[in-house]
């Protein structure tokens, strides 16, 4: 990262100037904080908060000071990657390879120079994952440490919704073996903060969420599969109203008012022409509402235009920088690195062969090898456990990494795909260090029988583990 910032000559967005669509612009920021922090209901508020902080902290130099923190959390997420795979893995080999491929992505030294939550939020993720692997039962600190990281990453990205707080704080809770109620109590602090912000938007601003443009994302995946023409039928027809089919999606406020969507408000924060204006929430209201519409017209095109998300979220994630987007400059000073790992390190060639063969668009082999690395977890799951309630407690308790590891995995995936088309490769980005992990893990266990790592964990048949749960 560092060889890419000094030698090759990598650029900053300085996205905070002005352009960027999640980001309040600094001298606003500066200017009125607390205003503008506590009325975004645009985006969660930390990413803004922490571009705050580098503003105030060394305003001439801030676009240097946040790319200098992305590499250290860049850093970081690759060591810490090394030390789950080595949790998993003992082979030495096997779990080079996999840290190999983590530091030399080029996404990752792509995205550090770009002022946007993904490297924090995958930092947070990663960093959750990491304290799982520190707790063996003893000390619950651990599982609070996990709890926390999740909080902070579901108030710097609004894809990190509250509704995973329905299954991992009570998992958190099993997870502990003494003192589940105390567990329970300090685990529901914990999450405050992010029940506060969501309870703010939902008194303030009407919606339950961290973000007000999920109308608007589901209206992108809703409508990409038609025609400009069939759009301004279906209006005509009075399926859809005549706004989203005569006005592109994610428009600035101002080309909204002739629709009536001109509503003032006495707050600064929310009267600026941009996405935090206050009838962006009905603008999206109105875009989600016509989506849904959309996706019961014809169920169909909208469950192949997920397939096609889905396809673009297991593309390389480098692949979304380009030209004309963020930092493509960059991409293009390692364009014969990112060809590279991209045909080669990540098998590029092989679904490049085989759509030649078999006429059929493949994106890249993690299309096939994220359900496969799910499928064989869930049936090692199956298959060790059978209908043993007793085992199938003892699994949960012993493989609650790999399980915190595949519940993040799927809910990304599914997200992704169900709810946003175009930028699915940039959400894969959150989860990519661990679903690499994953994903050798579990192509270790299928080819090389089940490695037992460097703590050689226990078999989920010990039948002294129930015991240990429930004393």
């Amino acid at each position: 990262a560092l060889f890419c910032w000094f030698v090759i000559g990598f650029e900053s967005s300085n996205a905070w100037g002005g352009g960027t669509m999640q980001l309040v612009e600094m001298d606003a920021l500066q200017a009125r904080p607390l205003e503008n922090l506590w009325y975004l209901h645009s985006q969660p508020p930390l990413y803004n908060l922490i571009g705050w902080f580098w503003g105030w902290l060394t305003p001439a130099h801030y676009p240097q000071a946040i790319w200098g923190m992305n590499i250290v959390m860049g850093a970081l997420i690759c060591g810490m990657s090394y030390h789950i795979a080595r949790r998993f893995m003992g082979r030495w080999l096997s779990v080079t390879l996999v840290l190999l491929y983590v530091v030399i992505n080029p996404a990752l030294l792509l995205f550090e120079p770009i002022e946007i939550y993904t490297i924090p939020t995958a930092f947070l993720l990663a960093l959750g994952v990491w304290f799982l692997t520190r707790y063996r039962g003893e000390y619950d600190g651990y599982l609070y440490a996990f709890l926390m990281c999740l909080i902070l990453a579901m108030l710097m990205r609004s894809l990190i919704h509250i509704i995973l707080l329905v299954v991992f704080i009570p998992l958190v809770v099993f997870w502990a073996k003494e003192n589940r109620r105390r567990v329970a109590i300090i685990s529901l602090i914990i999450a405050l903060p992010v029940i506060v912000w969501y309870g703010k938007n939902a008194v303030v601003f009407g919606f339950f969420g961290s973000s007000s443009w999920s109308g608007s994302n589901l209206w992108k995946i809703a409508e990409v599969a038609y025609a400009d023409d069939r759009l301004d039928e279906l209006s005509n027809e009075g399926v859809l109203d005549a706004i989203v089919s005569e006005q592109v999606v994610f428009s600035l406020p101002a080309d909204y008012e002739r629709y009536g969507f001109d509503e003032q408000s006495s707050v600064g924060a929310l009267t600026r022409n941009d996405f935090n204006n206050l009838n962006i929430i009905a603008v999206s209201e109105v875009y989600g509402d016509n989506a849904l519409r959309l996706i019961q017209y014809n169920p169909f095109l909208y469950g192949r235009s997920v397939y096609n998300a889905y396809k673009i979220f297991v593309m390389p994630t480098h692949s979304f920088i380009t030209e004309q987007l963020y930092t493509g400059k960059n991409r293009a000073k390692i364009d014969r690195f990112t060809t590279f790992h991209e045909q080669v390190i990540q098998g590029v060639w092989l679904t490049d062969t085989a759509e030649r063969l078999l006429n059929e668009e493949f994106t890249a082999p993690l299309m096939f090898l994220l359900p496969l690395s799910v499928a064989i977890f869930g049936l090692r799951a199956l298959w060790q456990c059978r209908l043993s309630w007793q085992k199938w407690l003892t699994f949960i308790q012993h493989e609650h990494v790999l399980i915190t590891i595949c519940g993040l995995i799927v809910y990304i995936t599914l997200v992704s795909s169900l709810f946003e088309y175009g930028e699915n490769n940039r959400f894969k980005l959150l989860i990519e260090p661990l679903l690499w992990v994953f994903v050798a893990v579990q192509m270790s266990a299928l080819f090389g029988g089940v490695d037992r790592g460097v703590d050689g964990r226990e078999s989920v048949d010990d039948e002294n583990t129930i015991h240990e749960i429930f004393d």
